[in-house]
């Protein structure tokens, strides 16, 4: 199997796991209920493995994206955001794994901010995959317009022409 077809696979079980890690967190910071820290760290370890491999395979993919100043330029960022989000994501879990699946109780401030860039860094990288995709067609099989088509069957002389 190509490399550049698992991840997108496996990139959309690391951005859903964090955010849901980081929404999470914050009900359990506004109710004051542990029941959502503890999910949240669940969905946090899981969404680590999954961005480890996220990058892993994406920076495999980067061999098969075209190479022109464009689409470099956003596969540079992209990558970039990737390794922040790893960064970020294993600063986040380390933290926890000490206080052994805990929240931070007076930093917890520090942590929340931390896991808000965390989320905006997955949006943005998520734009930019997005960008790659469907504005350039990176990892995409060009297939003919149906219209385009009819306009082709159009053009050419028929039987009676």
């Amino acid at each position: 199997m190509r490399v550049e077809l698992i991840h997108p696979v496996v990139v959309h079980f690391a951005i859903g796991l964090l955010l849901v890690a980081v929404v999470l967190d914050a009900i359990g910071w506004l109710s004051r209920k542990l029941i959502f820290h503890s999910a949240a760290w669940v969905n946090l370890l899981a969404g680590g493995v999954s961005a480890l491999f996220a990058v892993v395979t994406g920076v495999l993919a980067e061999e098969a994206a075209p190479e022109t100043e464009a689409i470099h330029g956003i596969v540079e960022r992209h990558e970039l955001v990737g390794f922040a989000v790893l960064a970020l994501a294993a600063g986040l879990i380390l933290w926890r794994f000490l206080l052994r699946g805990g929240v931070p109780g007076r930093f917890r401030i520090f942590y929340m901010v931390a896991s808000a860039v965390l989320a905006a860094l997955l949006v943005y990288g998520g734009y930019l995959g997005g960008e790659l995709v469907y504005r350039h067609g990176v990892g995409v099989k060009a297939k003919p317009s149906p219209v385009l088509q009819l306009e082709e069957e159009e053009d050419e002389p028929g039987e009676h022409g």
